[in-house]
């Protein structure tokens, strides 16, 4: 629990074995924790108590007993994850070790045998790299072939390491030129090979250049191609509609030249004109007014086919002019 002082508090913990640690100026964190214990410490005394939870004392000891053996579970299984925790901790640190010391004892075993068996005296290469190299051995020459040593390596053809006699000029000149000649022949063969690589790509490229023009230029003219298809087609579709127009239109007369002659030539008193009845003959006049004229469907049959020509007519007029302004679209598309 924290003091009541603002400039200082005290925190009893029982780990610390009843020691009372004073500070100064509490963080915030701390602030919370402490009341979150008292809170949690009030919960639990008003959870615990018969009274106010109204619960049987046998069920809450169960409860409790069950909460201890539970925790005492836990503790038991964090103590043992620690102990292996531990025991993987110190089985690592012995591994590190263990290596280290391998690693001194090699890096020991290495200088031991440098020390015994790599001197300097031994290397061959000891006369050439050190001033102070043995005088009693003789010095390795191009007239001695005789006497072996690291400089023989440098003993090849076209090379010799001392010209006492002054004869090996005319020798180091003529290799020198034909080196110079195998140089400039490579070279000559370089160009030739990096100059045909160039022809090679430029051709590459300008076939690709020529394939690309070849596809545009067939591209145009399968365009126009089917634009002249679509023109025909177009054209060809009017003129057919054009004749149908004209058929239907010369029907249409026909039938009111029928219409005209039927009024003008028949028996309107006829109840059915397009049926003749058999039975009762042509000149009967059984039906009243009001029969024949409940019965008479002529003028206006005629009326309805009139009104339908007309609307089918301005349907394939817009039809037409629809497709007249997509071929003028096309047209346009293609230039």
């Amino acid at each position: 629990m924290f003091s009541k002082n603002a400039d200082s508090y005290k925190l009893d913990d029982n780990r610390l074995s009843g020691q009372t640690i004073y500070r100064t100026n509490p963080t915030q964190q701390e602030v919370k924790w402490e009341r979150m214990k008292d809170t949690l410490k009030a919960r639990r005394s008003r959870i615990l108590d018969p009274v106010i939870s109204k619960l049987p004392k046998e069920d809450l000891d169960e409860d409790v007993c069950r909460l201890q053996e539970l925790q005492a579970q836990e503790r038991q299984e964090s103590i043992r994850e620690g102990q292996k925790l531990r025991l993987l901790d110190n089985k690592h640190k012995f591994l590190e070790n263990v290596v280290r010391a391998e690693k001194i004892n090699e890096a020991k075993r290495v200088v031991a045998f440098r020390q015994e068996f790599q001197l300097p005296q031994q290397r061959r290469d000891y006369d050439l790299y050190d001033p102070h190299r043995w005088k009693s051995e003789p010095l390795v020459t191009y007239q001695n072939p005789e006497v072996q040593g690291p400089a023989a390596m440098m003993n090849f053809e076209g090379y010799k390491l001392m010209d006492t006699e002054g004869n090996l000029e005319a020798d180091r000149r003529k290799y020198q030129r034909e080196m110079l000649d195998l140089q400039t022949r490579e070279d000559a063969v370089r160009q030739q090979r990096l100059s045909k690589i160039d022809e090679l790509q430029q051709e590459i490229a300008a076939t690709i250049a020529n394939k690309a023009e070849d596809d545009q230029r067939r591209g145009e003219l399968l365009k126009k191609a089917q634009a002249v298809d679509n023109a025909h087609q177009n054209e060809a579709m009017f003129q057919n509609r054009a004749l149908q127009r004209q058929a239907s239109k010369l029907d249409e007369a026909r039938a009111a030249q029928d219409d005209i002659y039927y009024w003008t030539s028949g028996k309107l008193l006829d109840p059915q004109p397009n049926k003749v009845d058999i039975a009762r003959g042509t000149d009967w006049r059984g039906l009243s007014r009001a029969e024949q004229l409940a019965n008479f469907t002529g003028p206006k049959s005629v009326c309805q086919q009139v009104y339908q020509k007309r609307q089918k007519e301005a349907e394939e007029a817009e039809r037409e002019r629809r497709m007249v302004q997509q071929s003028k679209v096309q047209e346009r598309l293609v230039k």
